[in-house]
């Protein structure tokens, strides 16, 4: 499976793919710190899923989402957020993302199920 993961934190990156490669390392992970780079990645690499945090430092989150939404309707989004839970279902919600991040493995299994 292809993936992006946007996040502008280095410590939060290399755990969160540590860990999906733990999960399974056949995954192909492309890193991005900015929502342009997000942007730019999922339109060359065409992932099938993207992880974005919400809270990125050029563009927010949501707003990456729907302009990957918009170019890539059939990407799964999953939004990453340290904040509160109902601030970041709302966040799902209002971009068109596919959930929100609270218990990452189970996620990813529910959306991809067999890529």
């Amino acid at each position: 499976m292809r993936m992006v993961f946007a996040d502008d934190s280095d410590i939060v990156r290399t755990l969160i793919k540590r860990s999906l490669m733990e999960y399974d390392p056949t995954w192909e992970i492309e890193e991005a710190k900015t929502g342009r780079e997000a942007m730019e990645k999922t339109l060359t690499t065409k992932p099938h899923l993207v992880l974005l945090d919400i809270n990125l430092p050029d563009i927010q989150g949501t707003e990456v989402c729907k302009i990957i939404r918009e170019s890539v309707p059939s990407v799964k989004i999953v939004l990453c957020s340290l904040g509160d839970a109902q601030d970041a279902m709302a966040a799902v919600k209002e971009c068109g993302a596919d959930a929100p991040m609270e218990e990452l493995h189970k996620t990813l299994a529910a959306l991809i199920g067999t890529y």
